[in-house]
């Protein structure tokens, strides 16, 4: 039975006469109340109102401070709320409101614009949930503008495929949004996360349970190739469909069929041209065919909704004068050029954006591309990290996996819920450049720790049974040229050494650098680690301390 908001509220929370006359009064002597209110439910805080089929707000603010006028966070998810007039009432009518849960009421899509009823101020809401409600972009844009105060907005579980909002006016309306939730959608490619990059106080991103296969920092070209639209034209495979002996039998590039009402549109644009004296030539008459088709095949490809419901709408319509088709089809070649230029400038835009981002979850996505990990490395100021569940790494044990991560990752300081120690990146970055040592394809990552690190050897070939060596007698290089030798023990930690090396040159211990060459002439090692001993570096008689200092 549906149930109206005051209703359920006073359905469950009003006290039952009956059961107040099995308790017994009590008086506790407790710290000075408040002045008390003419409220009924002054008390209440926390409201949770859940799957009790509420359809309609049946309120006013004057009727709502009588009732419950201290509500921080209220719980309206899975009822039947259908008009955001109704939402806008019960934020309205709660004036200390933070909270607010709508998730699973199904909101009429372009409904009447989001205002406030007339005469309430602003509201002081910062977290709003809309999951399963089928809000659309324009209705967030919407929401923003008059929720000045919002900080954090569910949007999961939409259906959304695309970001449908212009740039700035999503810029403008969510400009103090911090955390922002996308889980469960149907997001594919980056370049439509990418929309989101300018908004300025951005924090958290949540993209979990989207389809997601890319992540890139820059939002490039078409997959076609940007071509003038003289080379459009000119195109081989123009060419080949525009001289098909079978028009009815031509093909889209997927494999199938055009739609017939395409097939009707060229057949129809290409008589009326025939006749056209203001094409005149044949070759012009080909022109104009072979542009349409090329646009055509560029919608089938790229699945542009706007674009082919364009192109169906078209074919339905009389026939035109060719004065008109002559003007249209200019108009088109005009806009495909700006189209173009603004690409190229798109393309040269190297700026990663998303400025304050410091968290980002992509877990459960199809990420599965070390150029992934790479792009999410270039945004300033991220630091935690969720990539769990994902196509990357399938073979590897999580172990093994953390650490590739890591190695890749150098900015990130929480991954996957877990703080990155200083003494995991060491071990996991010298895993990182045995596990690629042998591979032909190397990510970029790792010629900068080569930089760090020199070349290591694979474990496979370590020699274990050359046994252990307590003492060695160690040759210390400074400005190339040997300064002293003496026998060292390796069980003493490298800090112990580093001393050694302070005393040796009588300068600060900060300011020493060293690394360790063995006799063969392998390469150098850095030893920055002060912890660990000296017998992890496989040190043996005859190696060398290089030692620098820092100026």
């Amino acid at each position: 039975m549906e149930r109206t908001f005051v209703e359920a509220l006073r359905e469950k929370y009003s006290a039952d006469d009956e059961a107040e006359e099995k308790f017994v009064d009590m008086v506790l002597i407790t710290r000075p109340r408040r002045i008390s209110t003419s409220a009924e439910f002054d008390y209440l805080t926390n409201v949770v109102l859940s799957s009790v089929n509420i359809s309609t707000v049946d309120i006013c603010p004057v009727s709502t401070l009588s009732l419950c006028p201290n509500v921080v966070d209220l719980d309206l998810s899975l009822n039947l709320l259908s008009n955001w007039s109704d939402v806008m009432k019960v934020i309205s009518c709660l004036p200390k409101i933070k909270f607010l849960n709508l998730a699973g009421n199904r909101f009429r899509p372009f409904n009447n614009v989001i205002l406030w009823p007339d005469g309430c101020p602003q509201s002081q809401l910062e977290e709003l949930v809309l999951n399963y409600t089928g809000a659309t972009w324009r209705d967030a844009v919407a929401i923003g503008n008059i929720l000045p105060d919002l900080k954090e907005l569910h949007l999961c579980q939409n259906e959304y495929r695309r970001v449908t909002a212009p740039r700035k006016e999503l810029c403008q309306s969510l400009s103090n949004l911090r955390c922002l939730r996308l889980n469960g959608n149907y997001f594919k490619r980056w370049e439509e996360i990418g929309k989101l990059k300018h908004l300025p106080s951005l924090e958290t991103l949540i993209l979990s349970n989207n389809p997601l296969a890319n992540v890139t920092t820059t939002i490039p070209l078409s997959p076609r190739k940007a071509t003038t639209p003289r080379k459009l034209l000119d195109s081989p495979r123009s060419k080949k469909l525009s001289g098909s002996p079978n028009p009815k039998r031509t093909r889209t590039r997927s494999g199938g069929e055009e739609p017939r009402a395409i097939r009707k549109l060229f057949s129809e644009e290409a008589n009326e041209k025939s006749e056209s004296p203001l094409l005149g030539s044949p070759g012009n008459d080909g022109e104009v065919i072979r542009c349409l088709m090329e646009e055509m095949l560029f919608v089938v490809e790229h699945d542009s909704e706007r674009m082919h419901k364009c192109y169906l709408d078209h074919a339905l319509q009389k026939p035109r004068s060719p004065e008109r088709d002559y003007s249209r089809h200019k108009s088109r070649e005009e806009n495909l050029q700006i189209d173009l230029q603004e690409m190229e400038v798109s393309e040269s835009d190297q700026d990663p954006g998303f400025p304050r981002l410091q968290r980002l979850c992509v877990s459960r996505t199809r990420l599965s591309d070390w150029s992934d990990l790479e792009a999410i490395n270039r945004f300033p100021n991220l630091k935690i990290l969720r990539v769990q569940n994902t196509s990357f790494l399938p073979d590897y044990t999580i172990d093994d996996r953390r650490k590739l991560l890591i190695s890749i990752l150098p900015n990130i300081e929480i991954l996957n819920g877990s703080e990155v120690t200083p003494c995991e990146r060491d071990k996991a970055e010298q895993f990182f450049l045995r596990h690629f040592i042998r591979q032909p394809v190397k990510p970029e990552r790792y010629s900068t720790l080569v930089q760090i690190y020199g070349e290591l050897t694979p474990l496979d070939e370590v020699d274990l049974g050359r046994g252990f060596q307590e003492y060695a007698c160690l040759s210390f290089i400074y400005a190339g040229q040997s300064i002293h030798q003496s026998e060292v023990q390796l069980t003493q930690p490298i800090g112990k050494l580093k001393i050694f090396c302070a005393r040796l040159l009588r300068v600060p211990k900060g300011k020493i650098k060293m690394r360790h060459m063995t006799k063969d002439g392998g390469a150098l090692q850095e030893l920055f680690l002060e912890s660990l001993p000296m017998s992890r570096y496989d040190m043996t008689d005859g190696d060398e301390i290089h030692i620098d200092v820092a100026v």
